[in-house]
């Protein structure tokens, strides 16, 4: 497999695990085994509780606005890459209050999950510029939302997790956890134990970290080498944080398989918010076009390559 064609796998699974998942982000699992009967197959499964199921929220649309502030600038700048997702949270109205406040106000001190948001594209910096510029921006970029130390080691060994598959270091699961146990060992980010269990995180303490967690559930996943629906319909289902960890998930897994994982009818299902639609069209060639999540996927690995 090409480095453009992991990319473009990277990017359509994390955007389909994004809008998979808009369906039970935020429940409880016990709701969401009742509402779906513990069978949760289809993207509009539970349409009558969520009517806009299958739509992208700011887990993909501020990974697309980083790749495209990466595109404008030819390189990575945090105070541009900012400024695009202030536009974005306006755009947005109610849905972009909290990502909005998070950026207005000093970073948090607190565990923030949307630190990893934008990690498939840190890691494609290393690709394209190396590891130094990838590490600056897995700081600044995780910096925005958390001032906490595990947020940060986080956004630096997931980005390192996507550096390694683009280039095709990494072949399986196996092999990536190792290069990244080396990689924490080398950079002092602590224990990596959480990245070897195949066990799913249940309950949380006060010591718990949600991005812990969070990392936690999408290896497991990984580790149970089961199939691309299977694997995001088993995340989505425990709801909580499910449109960030289905997204995370679904990027690696597509990236490490190829996109002929993913179900082309879960494809056909994810749309682009209207918020991430508008910003696009006022950047890009796609002022007249419908956009489609698979188009926007190829063509963003596409150009980024190209750089």
């Amino acid at each position: 497999m090409d480095t453009q064609t992991r990319v473009y796998a990277a990017l359509l699974g994390w955007f389909v695990g994004d809008g998979f998942a808009s369906q039970t982000d935020g429940m409880e699992s016990e709701k969401v085994q009742e509402l779906c009967n513990g069978s949760l197959t289809e993207v509009y499964t539970l349409e009558q509780e969520r009517s806009l199921s299958g739509m992208t929220s700011d887990v993909s649309d501020l990974c697309v606005l980083l790749g495209m502030s990466v595109l404008s600038n030819k390189a990575y700048d945090r105070d541009h890459a900012k400024a695009a997702y202030r536009k974005y949270c306006r755009e947005a109205g109610e849905d972009g209050e909290l990502v909005g406040k998070l950026l207005e106000d000093a970073p948090s001190n607190s565990d923030q999950t949307r630190s990893l948001s934008r990690v498939p594209i840190v890691g494609l910096l290393g690709f394209l510029f190396g590891e130094r510029i990838q590490q600056k921006a897995a700081v600044e970029e995780a910096g925005m939302f958390s001032s906490d130390d595990v947020c940060t080691q986080s956004s630096l060994l997931i980005s390192q997790a996507f550096a390694l598959v683009f280039k095709d270091e990494a072949e399986d699961v196996p092999s990536l956890v190792r290069m990244l146990d080396k990689y924490a060992s080398r950079q002092g980010l602590g224990d990596t134990a959480y990245l070897h269990t195949s066990k799913m995180p249940h309950g949380t303490t006060k010591q718990t970290y949600a991005t812990v967690m969070l990392l936690q559930t999408v290896f497991a996943m990984l580790h149970a080498q089961t199939t691309f629906e299977e694997g995001i319909s088993t995340i989505a289902m425990n709801g909580g944080n499910a449109r960030l960890t289905c997204a995370l998930y679904g990027a690696l897994k597509a990236a490490l398989d190829g996109p002929s994982c993913i179900s082309e009818r879960w494809i056909d299902e994810i749309f682009p918010s209207p918020a991430l639609e508008t910003m696009i069209k006022k950047q890009t060639l796609y002022k007249r076009e419908t956009i489609k999540i698979e188009k926007l996927a190829a063509s963003l690995a596409k150009d980024l390559l190209q750089l």
